[in-house]
Parts: C-alpha cells; structure tokens; sequence
C-alpha cells in the first residue's frame, strides 16, 4: 500500500524490498493461516524462490539507487571547476557530471598553436576553460575578423545537435572555420562518438541538461556579439571580472558554491523529500524521458553525427589525394553540405541510420567529376563549364579563384597568435554567388536513397 501513494521511485523500491522480505518469511513459515503465526512445519518452495528473485532484482535496483544519493567527489580542481561551471549553465548535478567525465579529455594548447587541426574541426567538441583564442571563418575566400573566444566560450556549435536540438549552425559551402590559441589555453573536448553515448548511454536527464546548456551558451553569446559595449556576465547574471579577456578562468569556473547551491543533504531537505515523495496521483507524463532516440530529437542526433564523420572521412580521403591541406578542407566542407542534403532529405529514421558513413563518402567522392581543363569539378547535377551553371562551377573547382581564394584564408586564418587579433586583410575578391551546384536533385544515387 505504501507503494502505492508514492511517487518517487526509490521508495518504491524500498516497500516492495519489505514486501518481499515479508513473503519469504511467510513462505518459510508455510503460509501459516491467520491468526496463527507459528510455522506449519512445512515450507513452500515456490514462494521461496519467488521471493528470492524478485528481491534480488528489486534489492539491486534499490541499491543502486541509494548509492546515487552519495557525496560526490571529483578527481581535481579542475574536474571541481568544470563541473561547477556546468552546473551554472544548465543545473547538471554532480553525478550526472561523474558520468560525462568518464569520456572526453583535458587538452593543453600552448600559444600560437592550432586548436583544431585536421579532422578535429569535424569529430571534437571544446569547452575553453583557461586562455583566449581565436575563431575566424574564411567565408566564399573572404577571411573574417577574428573573434575572440575567452573562458567558458566552446566550438563547435554544430556538435550539440546531438543531443536533439538543430542548432544551425553546420558549416555551409567554402566556409572554413579556424580555431588558434592567442594564449596557452586548457580545455576539455569530447569526441563525436563520446557525445553520442552521452546523449543516450546515459540517464536521462543528461541529454537534457546538455540541450539546457546549448540554450545558456547560445544565449550569452549572441548577447556578448549584439552588445559588445557591455561587460561580460555570467551564468548567475554577475559581471565577469576583466581578467577574462587575459586569459583567466570565468566565474562560473572559479567562484565556490553559495549558499543556494550547496549540494549537501540536511534533514530538513530530507523531510520536505520524504512529505512530496507520497503523491498517490501522480502527474501526465512521468514515464516520459527526453532520451534522443525516437522522433525529431533522433533524426537531429542521426544527422548531426553522420554528416560529422563523413566530413571527417572526406577530409582524409581528399587530403591523401590531393596533398593540400587547404583544398582538402575546402573540400571536406562542400562534402559535408553534400551529406546533409541526402540526409536530410530522408524520411524515414531506419533510412538515416542504416545509411552508412562509408556510403555518403562514396556517394560525394564519386560525384567528383574531370573537367576538360583537367581540373575537378564538384558536383554531378548536369552542370557543365559552357552550360548555364558553367559559372559555378568554375567557382568550385580547386583551380578557380575561388577555391584559391578560399585557400588563402584558411592558412591567413592558421597564422600564429600575433596577427589572430589583428584587422584580418581580404584574400582575394569575393565572387557573387553563384546558383547551387551542389543540388542532388538529378543524382541518380540520392534518388536511390530517398526513395520510399
């Protein structure tokens, strides 16, 4: 009956534990009939065994979810730091914390050397801890100015669609991002796959804490970008110290607990537990998680993973083939769109997860076809240098200028941390933009996997 009024799963589990106990008992005894209490001076084994199995089952359950109550400590002052910083951005809790260091890494990056190199701008998400960066894009050969990346800032953006939500902000045709480190710099990063079990590996309220940090990052940051006269603030909507733009550690990293946010458990919380835990009615929907694995939450993750790993795959293949490593991230980058417009396309979740890397990699390095010239061309909609899309394509071949261009400003944007924060210089003129020769819709092979 106790289990019955109550809402909250761990006492659950701890009146059914008494209920069993109390049937073995009954059962050793042999049923007694009431009101005797003495033994008959059988046994039923049935209820016996009945009893033993479920409180086995019920006993661990019940275990494990008093084991998660327990004081929680972390390894170092950085792994304190880190987890109070998320903490103050979406409210995760020190367990679910533990659990998402177990994956990912600390990474070190002295001054004037490249956060992410290689396929690392495609696979690692970062949270920048300590230090300044540079963030610059290189937009159709146009280099931006740089954008200053401080303590709490994390790239990239288009990684957290993992957890369900479109972020938006996958990177699009000829644009390349650059990460450098202005000042010796510690973060910690996670891995494409990591983030993929974190998503759905993990208890459920992770998943959502990660979206409710998307939403703070997003937040302060385009907040910062629309009103860069203001002083920086923190997650508690303090004002950052000024030495943040030296390199020092945020608030959210540094600053100890208030009063609020003490984690510790006093009887007076345990009290007001126990009072809401008895809720014989309980509310619509408490079964429900936000687990992304089933519906548009599923689809945002699928993509966002995929397309990651196939610009990835792209940018070794093309690097191995061309041995620059300028065009192969240009390239890369004009694959990657390629694959999200297959997968997003798709309609179907089974149709998405059954398409392999392999395939979409296949699929974009096969539409890669020789022009008369002896250049490349990207793209297989039809288009031909003399026809009416001859101009784009001539814009995306490796030789054009455009792809020079583009070429230019990714190793402008890789400089060392002196000229990061300088007036970037324009690399070369920007072409108008030309119609989409990237369209599958004459590929043969996208109507093969997009079909019903």
């Amino acid at each position: 009956m106790s289990a019955l009024v109550s809402a909250d799963i761990l006492l659950i589990r701890f009146f059914l534990c008494l209920a069993y106990i109390w049937l073995l008992v009954n059962a050793a005894l042999g049923f007694p009939r009431w009101p005797a209490m003495g033994s008959t001076g059988g046994i039923a084994v049935d209820g016996i065994t009945w009893s033993v199995l479920c409180l086995l089952f019920h006993g661990y359950s019940l275990g494990r979810l008093v084991w998660d109550e327990r004081p929680i400590s972390f390894r170092s002052e950085d792994e304190e730091q880190l987890w109070r910083f998320f903490y103050r951005r979406c409210g995760m809790g020190r367990l679910e914390m533990k659990q998402v260091l177990r994956y990912g890494r600390w990474v070190r990056v002295p001054a004037g050397t490249a956060i992410m190199t290689g396929t690392d701008a495609h696979l690692r998400f970062y949270v920048l801890v300590e230090g300044l960066a540079a963030l610059r894009d290189v937009y159709q050969g146009k280099v931006t100015k740089p954008r200053t990346q401080f303590s709490g800032c994390c790239f990239s953006f288009q990684l957290l669609s993992i957890f369900g939500i479109y972020t938006g902000f996958e990177r699009r045709a000829e644009h390349v991002l650059a990460a450098n480190a202005v000042t010796d710099c510690l973060l910690y990063s996670w891995s494409v796959d990591e983030l993929q079990v974190i998503a759905t590996g993990l208890s459920p309220a992770v998943s959502a804490y990660w979206r409710y940090f998307s939403l703070c990052q997003m937040g302060l940051y385009f907040s910062h970008r629309a009103h860069p006269e203001r002083q920086l603030v923190c997650a508690t909507g303090e004002p950052e110290s000024e030495e943040v733009w030296e390199g020092r550690r945020s608030r959210d990293y540094t600053d100890g607990l208030r009063r609020y946010e003490s984690q510790r458990h006093t009887l007076k919380g345990f009290l007001a537990w126990l009072r809401k835990a008895f809720h014989p009615f309980p509310p619509a929907g408490l079964r429900h998680n936000t687990l992304p694995i089933h519906g548009i939450l599923a689809r945002n993750r699928l993509i966002a993973v995929k397309a990651a790993q196939a610009a990835a795959a792209i940018r070794k293949k093309e690097g191995e083939l061309s041995g620059s490593e300028d065009e192969a991230e240009e390239r890369s980058v004009r694959g990657e769109r390629r694959a999200l417009q297959f997968l997003t396309a798709m309609q179907s979740l089974r149709r998405i997860d059954a398409t392999s890397v392999e395939e979409l990699v296949e699929d974009v390095l096969n539409h890669t076809t020789p022009d008369t010239s002896g250049h490349t061309a990207f793209g297989a909609s039809g288009s031909s240098p003399g026809g009416t899309n001859g101009g784009a394509t001539d814009a995306l071949r490796p030789g054009g200028s455009s792809s020079a261009a583009a070429a230019a400003g990714l190793a402008a944007a890789q400089q060392p941390s002196s000229s990061l924060l300088a007036e970037a210089a324009e690399r070369g003129r920007r072409p108008p933009r030309p119609p989409d020769p990237l369209s599958p819709a004459g590929s043969l092979s996208f109507r093969r996997m997009t079909s019903p």
